[in-house]
């Protein structure tokens, strides 16, 4: 029996139950990091294993690359760690690894870790590392919702997003960076085998990335790992949702009313832009990901909530999944 948050327990998922994880693991393994790379969205494969080298051929690729690794402008460095990444062994794990530590920048940060996800022949460690780096990523969301700061600037006389400027422009374009990060982060995991299990519960703070992909991901390592846990959390994005040509913002719609509070924890949840839209692919991973959590399909927010409350044993409106 798993345990729920508040205590009760969920019964075991039936035979369809148990499909569903194994579908949405491997949807986890089909999606793509960025945009398909085919012309009918059809998704794109992940990378080949690179070919094994020497020690010496690894070691000489390692020191070529390093005064570039060194440069004070991230595209070059970015270009280094590609160039560096095409080589699978564990030296040039070891030195992207350093990289992961040091880099900065959110271009050369996600080259590195695109490069990390090749180095197949250091899958363990690798592996550990990135599973770091998304407890890491994922706790740092939570701690800034918590603290009341939506990721950009607010115009104080309005209450409206200060997108148009300079320093709004930059804040979207670092959250837009932070996410690419943390959905290549968990690409990487995919392509060396790397189940992250019970660690997926850290990454729940990410469904509420504005990132399709990166939420889709997060619901499939949920769903994959049997993080029955983070029910609530996909209920409220559920809620957020519920069907895939519609959005809900909640009940805080006027921007210009005195309830500062209401209008800060209304910003923090629906001020970004990319929220403000049908999210198809995010209501599809919901509904997977729901049916690996429990065995069944629900209809609407309110059937999950519903079910989620039931005593153990009374009659719902949830249906097993088929």
């Amino acid at each position: 029996m798993t345990p729920l948050r508040d205590g009760r327990a969920l019964r075991p998922a039936s035979r369809h139950g148990i499909v569903g994880v194994l579908a949405v693991a491997f949807l986890c393994l089909l999606w793509p990091a960025g945009p398909p790379a085919t012309a009918d969205g059809t998704p794109a494969p992940l990378p080949p294993p690179l070919s094994a080298v020497t020690e010496a051929a690894a070691k000489q690729k390692v020191e070529a690359a390093r005064p570039e690794l060194k440069a004070k402008d991230a595209r070059v460095r970015a270009r280094a760690v590609e160039a560096l990444g095409a080589v699978d062994h564990p030296l040039v794990a070891r030195e992207l690894l350093g990289r992961l530590r040091k880099e900065a920048d959110p271009v050369a940060l996600e080259a590195v870790v695109m490069a990390l996800g090749r180095q197949r022949t250091s899958a363990a460690d690798v592996g550990k590392k990135l599973l770091e780096h998304l407890a890491a990523a994922a706790e740092a969301e939570r701690k800034r919702e918590a603290a009341g700061s939506p990721g950009f600037p607010v115009d104080p006389r309005t209450g409206q997003p200060a997108l148009d400027t300079k320093e709004g422009r930059e804040a979207l374009e670092a959250m837009t960076a932070r996410s690419r990060v943390a959905l290549a982060a968990i690409r990487g995991l995919e392509a060396l085998a790397v189940p992250a299990g019970a660690n997926a519960l850290a990454w729940t703070p990410l469904l509420q990335d504005p990132n399709d992909d990166l939420v889709v991901a997060t619901l499939c390592g949920l769903a994959a790992g049997k993080r029955t846990e983070a029910l609530s959390a996909i209920l409220e994005l559920y809620r957020m949702y519920p069907l895939p040509n519609t959005w809900e913002t909640g009940a805080v719609t006027d921007l210009s009313g005195t309830n500062a509070s209401a209008k800060a924890k209304w910003m923090v949840r629906f001020g970004h832009p990319d929220k403000h839209k049908a999210r198809p692919k995010v209501v599809e991973a919901i509904g997977k990901a729901l049916t690996a959590l429990t065995g069944r399909s629900f209809d609407s927010p309110e059937a999950l909530h519903e079910w989620m409350g039931r005593p153990s044993g009374k009659p719902s409106r949830a249906k097993a999944a088929r």
